[in-house]
């Protein structure tokens, strides 16, 4: 790909995309030679030259191989993603388009930055005021967890900014279901986090948006054994079961999950970046999936127990 017809302003040589994503030339080199993952654009002398849009798709492989998958798999996993229709947005959300978000996640990352919780909170409540949990999660606080999550391992004082953001978050979040909870009449939900998953933060949108169809929640992190779900559902009432993950789950394939169909009388649904990267597997045992909690896939869960 050559630079006639781009700006080359714009462009960035691949000494400063290592230090902007923390993946070495080395290895954008062999993501580019190997997989096909990457397409710089060429100066007349051979030099590879990176734009936004680059640096943008290096932070989702990133993102994916972070997750456990093998970089062999991630260019699949990029077209099956590209392919999936967006998260439907209000239209209030689409006029302010990306603009607004990005400038609301640079305020957020800036507060997180300088530990000020009251201008966090300050944020958070006013998107949260306009906006459905689910677009603010989609739209801002993921984006900032996992741009955080990233670079923790790797840029001095990021894990202490991750630490930081995630505590907030999640005593934001379970406050704000709390009291959802308490109001709702419906179907019982339990959601649970596998012991794949490295923190319980992702269980919250997914509740947040099923207790605001009035469906009741409780959440176990993954700090919960596979085969001890059934021991919940045996002793307490459950309509479904639904596991949150975003990583990769191959090893609870091999074992857990077949014995967990087997042992549970409840219907067993998966949500997250797992629906798509096992959905041949997901859909080989008859489990139901999707990348996002939503109506449609509430419904069809509840259906699947009549």
């Amino acid at each position: 790909m050559t630079i006639e017809n781009t700006d080359s302003s714009q462009l960035i040589p691949i000494r400063e995309v290592s230090k902007l994503t923390g993946v070495n030339a080395v290895t954008l080199r062999a993501w580019e030679r190997r997989y096909g993952l990457i397409k710089p654009h060429r100066t007349a002398k051979g030099h590879r030259l990176y734009s936004s849009d680059h640096i943008q798709l290096i932070n989702q492989i990133v993102e994916w191989i972070n997750r456990g998958v093998a970089v062999s798999k991630v260019k699949g996993l990029l077209a099956r993603q590209s392919n999936q229709p967006n998260t439907i947005e209000t239209p209030s959300t689409k006029s302010t388009n990306s603009e607004q978000w990005l400038s609301y996640q640079e305020q957020i990352s800036t507060a997180v930055q300088h530990f000020n919780e009251s201008k966090l909170d300050d944020l958070c409540n006013q998107a949260l005021a306009i906006y459905p949990v689910n677009t603010v999660g989609d739209s801002l606080l993921l984006p900032v967890l996992k741009t955080l999550e990233n670079t923790r391992q790797n840029e001095y004082g990021s894990q202490a900014e991750w630490i930081f953001f995630y505590q907030y978050l999640h005593n934001k979040l379970n406050i704000k279901l709390y009291h959802a909870n308490k109001q709702a009449t419906g179907d019982k939900l339990l959601l649970i986090a596998p012991p794949t998953e490295s923190t319980d933060i992702y269980l919250f949108f997914p509740a947040l948006i099923a207790v605001s169809y009035n469906y009741q929640i409780q959440l176990f992190g993954p700090h919960l054994p596979i085969n001890e779900i059934s021991y919940i559902t045996t002793n307490a009432h459950f309509d479904s079961v639904i596991l949150v993950s975003h990583h990769a789950m191959s090893t609870l394939f091999q074992r857990e999950i077949p014995q967990l169909l087997n042992t549970i009388d409840k219907p067993l649904g998966v949500i997250g970046d797992a629906s798509t990267i096992h959905a041949n597997q997901l859909d080989s045992l008859g489990i139901l999936h999707s990348t996002e909690l939503n109506t449609n896939f509430l419904a069809t869960l509840v259906k699947s127990q009549q």
